[in-house]
């Protein structure tokens, strides 16, 4: 439930560096709220890091996103964890230049990192209903800019993500997505206390426009806010850094605000996402409740908007949505494979849309399966 950044060190030399992974997730989605879809594919993303010193880095490589049975894809960025649009693919192959150039000061304790080009793809601690998961394997990775603050009581990050850039004259849309996230603890922390309570408070606006294109249309701008508290009990050994278990409790309430966008019938909303999570070892469990109003998550599931993504005429009034989550997380092979496997249950409650009851199933439910390979070879 907490949000970690996963600092790095990067000595001086040269390395080969290797970040596979396959996945398989099916979504068994039906009525008229949700769609269902399965992704089977792979990510391939082989690089090559130079620590030029202890403090800066270059990182040259490919990304390289490839779904199991497509034969052509839209040339363009894969912004949603379902890009499908039709057969009408234009390319063989979906690989992306993957550049970073990064600084950092500090230790791991304590530290300012700055990085430029393209980024590691990250939940910027936005809670369930605001972060699609798939995001982190289905799509095409960030890339902009990110910086970032850590200490034992403070993580603070500020973030920018350029999905389309365009030459004077274009007919398509510059567009970005940009954030801040704050993560203040205000008593204990994971490295030294068994006892933590923190605020996580996220802000998250995405700008579509951009002068000079073809033909003038207004620009759009969207924005999801969050501000929560989490309390946090760690125990059977967590603090010592083993594998043990903790216990989680925490509520968010979230804030949806736009302009320009004539095809969502609302111009703010707001949400509130009570939810609870409990791990031992290997294994999490996690649930919470959703209640929303007027809300549209920008990067998350449609599940828990207000707007629908099967039937595009239809709005929920008050979407109630309770979730069910299990997880089995584990490293193998000297800590150079992760596998993931994981479930998921959406039980919607009663709702009311624009054309009486909603019809939608009340049960949906995703399953998947995700193997990470992570290593690494010393040139120099």
């Amino acid at each position: 439930m907490g949000y970690c950044y996963a600092q790095e060190v990067v000595d001086s030399g040269i390395v080969f560096r290797l970040d596979a992974q396959g996945f398989f997730h099916d979504n068994e989605y039906s009525g008229n709220r949700m769609t269902g879809y399965t992704l089977p594919g792979f990510t391939l993303q082989p690089k090559i890091v130079w620590g030029v010193n202890d403090h800066a880095s270059l990182k040259v490589g490919v990304h390289w996103l490839h779904y199991w049975g497509a034969h052509g894809y839209p040339a363009s960025t894969f912004d949603t964890p379902w890009p499908a649009v039709g057969d009408t693919g234009t390319t063989a192959v979906h690989i992306l230049p993957w550049v970073q150039l990064s600084s950092t000061w500090g230790s791991l304790d304590e530290g300012f990192r700055v990085e430029l080009g393209s980024l590691r793809t990250s939940d910027h601690g936005l809670p369930l209903p605001l972060f699609n998961r798939e995001r982190l394997f289905a799509t095409d990775p960030e890339a902009g800019f990110a910086l970032r603050y850590w200490n034992p009581w403070l993580k603070a990050e500020v973030w920018c993500d350029w999905r389309s850039f365009i030459w004077y004259g274009s007919s398509t849309r510059e567009s970005l997505t940009a954030g801040a996230h704050i993560h203040f603890s205000l008593f204990g922390h994971k490295e030294t206390n068994d006892w933590i309570l923190y605020i996580p408070l996220t802000l998250v606006g995405q700008h579509s426009g951009g002068q000079g294109r073809a033909t003038w249309s207004p620009g759009l701008r969207s924005f999801n806010a969050t501000a929560g508290i989490v309390f946090s009990h760690q125990f059977f050994g967590s603090k010592s850094g083993t594998k043990g278990s903790s216990f989680d409790i925490g509520c968010h309430v979230a804030a949806f605000g736009q302009g320009g966008h004539t095809e969502i019938p609302f111009n703010r909303g707001w949400g509130i996402y009570p939810e609870v999570a409990f791990e031992y070892k290997n294994f999490e469990i996690n649930a919470g409740y959703w209640y929303g109003k007027d809300f549209v998550p920008l990067l998350g599931s449609w599940h828990f908007s207000n707007f629908s993504a099967a039937s595009p005429w239809l709005t929920i009034d008050r979407n109630k949505v309770i979730t069910v989550g299990i997880e089995y997380t584990s490293l193998y092979f000297n800590d150079l494979s992760q596998l993931t496997f994981e479930a998921r249950l959406y039980h919607y409650l009663e709702a009311t849309g624009n054309d009486g009851n909603v019809h939608s199933a009340r049960n949906q439910f995703s399953i998947g399966c995700i193997l990470n390979v992570f290593p690494s070879i010393r040139l120099r």
